[in-house]
């Protein structure tokens, strides 16, 4: 255990400081450190974002959305807004207050494992990476009448 608090930037966010809970250890490439329980972590740390009453930073907006495990494209769908002004707010900060507010209970919905809402969201995620899935290949054969979609 170490007596010097850890700047946990790995996380994205600037601000976040451990106090304990992890081990700094020398390794053939310098030091290392190893956190005890990194999935309980973020998931405090987006807690305390989803109940704080600061607006939501760009980078705690992003961080509260990748642990939900959502694409910009899934939580725009999910707040009726396009991936752009999911992507805009992420990199200016310019979070409109409702868009902050639902995004926090998003994630507070999401941290209840057995609610509705995680059903629903893990729902979205799925769909997204089957959208995704499909928007990566395009296949295509040249049959008598001319090139068509490779049937799947």
């Amino acid at each position: 255990m170490s007596n010097h608090r850890y700047h946990y930037i790995e996380c994205g966010l600037p601000n976040v400081w451990l106090e304990n809970g992890f081990e700094i250890r020398e390794t053939p490439y310098g030091e290392g450190v190893s956190i005890h329980d990194v999935d309980g972590l973020n998931r405090a740390i987006g807690l305390a974002l989803s109940e704080g009453t600061a607006p939501l930073t760009e980078a705690e907006f992003r961080f509260l959305r990748l642990e939900m495990d959502m694409s910009q494209k899934a939580l725009g769908r999910l707040l009726g807004k396009d991936e752009q002004s999911i992507s805009l707010y992420e990199r200016s900060g310019n979070i409109p207050d409702l868009v902050d507010r639902a995004v926090r209970q998003f994630y507070l919905e999401y941290c209840h494992v057995d609610g509705k809402f995680r059903d629903l969201m893990d729902r979205f995620v799925a769909l997204d990476n089957q959208i995704q899935d499909l928007e990566r290949e395009l296949s295509f054969m040249e049959t008598p009448s001319g090139w068509e979609p490779k049937a799947a």
